[in-house]
């Protein structure tokens, strides 16, 4: 049985990434256990549908949150990103949920398994891109901006 419709969203920016998942509980709860699709980096936020900070344990790859009933909550963090050897960023996905990524236009992906993308929306800034849930990395470039830089051309003429 179900326990909590989840959404997870990750978000590839050109100055970071988030992962942003919404659980709400379908049935009375104590404890409410959901898998994190991705490592995090840092720590982990946890609110409830009044905006009010939750404490959660964290446990290997499962986050446990205390419900005691019913209950929405969004939960936010950094995911852990790894750099290659050639220099592109990758995020390693480990997830039993759909994944909805946004891309900004500013990054460019390297590394995604094409037979994942499930759905596809273009956006002003980005797309976004729904993936199925498995075990896959997505590697990717975010764009740096130019420096304004100022060329001075010598007067050679005099």
């Amino acid at each position: 049985m179900i326990e909590a419709l989840i959404t997870v969203f990750i978000y590839l920016l050109s100055n970071g990434s988030l992962v942003s998942i919404n659980a709400t509980t379908v049935q009375n709860t104590v404890l409410l256990n959901i898998t994190l699709p991705v490592r995090p980096l840092g720590p982990i936020i946890v609110e409830n549908s009044s905006g009010s900070t939750v404490s959660a344990i964290f446990i290997g790859n499962n986050l446990v949150i205390p419900v005691f009933g019913n209950g929405s909550f969004v939960i936010e963090y950094v995911p852990y990103v790894t750099q290659t050897p050639s220099g592109y960023l990758v995020i390693n996905v480990s997830s039993p949920y759909v994944i909805n990524l946004f891309v900004s236009n500013n990054v460019l992906i390297t590394q995604l398994p094409v037979n994942l993308i499930m759905n596809f929306t273009k956006a002003s800034n980005g797309i976004f891109l729904q993936l199925a849930p498995g075990n896959y990395s997505i590697g990717f470039i975010p764009e740096s901006p130019m420096p304004n830089r100022t060329i001075v051309t010598p007067n050679w003429h005099k």
